[in-house]
């Protein structure tokens, strides 16, 4: 019993030292095998679990956790063969079971069988409708695979089906950015941002990309506590809109106001070295626009 409250609290150490001296002791039930495992597999331990996951298979072939457990352990070591067989036989005691199929697909995904697993992510989605995994699991398997317009759609409709889930948003923009989209991208990080303010360094560096400088300007303004980042992309961000007068004397200040560590000063130094040149180049003089980045 303590073992198994070592799993749950995710003692994996701890856990498997427990439920290891159990079966030493004789109590090799299914179930202490199956829990021994999981705590080996928690731990990294794949060919402990394996070990432990076979010699329950006769009573655990019969359980839906085990068919998963296995899998995973056989997938995440290298055998993605040996995990799609395992999913057969549980699909085949569990026909439809969603969470297999999600599996499955993302092992079909894994040998670069991509069409087979879009038609497993597909019967998992029908099976789980309500479940979001299943459509980001989707989503991100027809990007893989090449077909970004319908990633587009699928990730659109989950957005609309399970608008209080911000995972939604997050993957559509990630999706967005890697296609091009990249001012789309940074409007979903924006409001992204309005709940949690760490997606405003996404959103400006979106903005960035795309080359709406003002917006960039105005999402790194809103970051707080990440000096060095903020540092870093507002720089970057002027620099790249042809100002490196003014990247070079922010950097000059932030370093006199010792905002940086070494690393990061190092980083600045070369930074105003490069805003120095572009100034030279364009014959501009430096004139301090500091944009609320530092006090």
């Amino acid at each position: 019993m303590i073992g198994i409250i070592d799993l749950q609290r995710r003692r994996y150490a701890d856990a498997a030292a427990r439920l290891e001296e159990a079966v030493d002791r004789g109590a090799a039930e299914a179930a202490l095998l199956l829990h021994l495992g999981q705590v080996r597999y928690g731990a990294g331990d794949f060919e402990g679990a394996l070990e432990a996951l076979t010699d329950a298979h006769e009573i655990g072939r019969g359980l839906r956790g085990y068919h998963l457990l296995r899998a995973r352990v056989e997938h995440q070591s290298g055998r993605a063969e040996r995990a799609y067989a395992t999913l057969a036989a549980g699909l085949a005691a569990f026909p439809g079971d969603a969470a297999m199929l999600r599996d499955q697909s993302e092992v079909l995904a894994s040998l670069g069988l991509y069409s087979t697993a879009i038609e497993r992510a597909l019967a998992c989605r029908a099976a789980a409708p309500r479940e979001v995994h299943a459509w980001l699991v989707l989503a991100d398997l027809l990007r893989r695979a090449g077909r970004r317009c319908k990633a587009y759609e699928t990730l659109e409709e989950a957005r609309l089906r399970f608008p209080s889930d911000h995972r939604t948003t997050e993957h559509l923009a990630l999706c967005y950015a890697e296609g091009g989209r990249h001012r789309s991208a940074a409007h979903l990080f924006e409001e992204l941002a309005l709940s949690e303010p760490g997606y405003a360094f996404e959103a400006a560096d979106q903005y960035r990309v795309s080359g709406a400088h003002r917006d960039a300007l105005r999402m790194n303004r809103s970051l707080t506590g990440r000096p060095g980042e903020r540092l870093r992309q507002r720089t970057a961000i002027l620099l790249e809109s042809g100002r490196g007068d003014a990247a070079a004397s922010i950097v000059s200040l932030v370093e006199e106001r010792v905002l940086l560590d070494d690393e990061l000063r190092v980083r600045a130094r070369i930074t105003c070295h490069l805003g120095a040149q572009m100034c030279r180049r364009s014959g501009r003089s430096a004139s301090l626009e500091t944009g609320g980045i530092v006090g």
